[in-house]
């Protein structure tokens, strides 16, 4: 969709709360929100460690809200919940993107970089290891590590987790490659979760 938004990465859970902290105040008082035509949607991932608000997770006037994006394994389904939710485990962006259009974005970026070694294996580059490995149909999610990785052997005697950490490494390194790619690709339905960004914003 059309939206008028500035998307600011900012790196970091704990930017992310000091910079919603410092604007909760002044965007919750009317009379300094009485002015302020826009809205501040602030997202993180869920990771181990987790962060405490010192004020609510929005404001009352719904101009500013914070958000963490999490994996409901019970619903099967990828929500945005509260920060002070008790649902809490490790969930990354990474890890809710379409999977087989992240798959493909993966693939392309390995297939440019063929010769790339990683440092937990000096023998085999990216693209023969990932060679030993197809799409998981089944998948839901983009997961490359562990038991809901898209990425499914298909030959034998591999150190599955071996490879998964390689090719985790290609992806950390060349995020915004495979980034690149994903967005060149043909435009989709977009998923519930930013559909609720999306309706925060209109």
């Amino acid at each position: 969709e059309d939206l008028d938004v500035k998307i600011l990465p900012v790196g970091g859970c704990t930017i992310v709360k000091k910079i919603y902290e410092y604007l909760y105040l002044p965007i919750q008082a009317s009379e300094e929100a009485r002015d302020l035509l826009g809205k501040v949607y602030c997202l993180i991932d869920t990771d181990r460690r987790g962060i405490a608000l010192e004020v609510k997770s929005e404001t009352k006037n719904n101009k500013l809200c914070f958000r963490r994006i999490q994996l409901d394994a019970e619903k099967d389904q990828i929500r945005l919940v509260r920060i002070s939710d008790t649902l809490n485990t490790e969930t990354e962006f990474e890890e809710v993107l379409f999977p087989r259009r992240f798959y493909k974005s993966l693939q392309k970026v390995i297939s440019d970089n063929p010769s790339e070694m990683m440092p937990n294996n000096g023998k085999e580059s990216i693209s023969e290891i990932f060679s030993n490995y197809e799409f998981e149909s089944e998948s839901k999610y983009s997961f490359i590590k562990g038991t809901n990785s898209i990425l499914k052997p298909t030959s034998l005697g591999r150190t599955i987790s071996k490879d998964m950490e390689s090719i985790h490494c290609f992806f950390d390194n060349n995020k915004d490659a495979i980034c690149t790619k994903y967005l060149e690709m043909d435009k989709i339905e977009s998923p519930v979760w930013i559909k609720d960004i999306i309706k925060f914003c209109n």
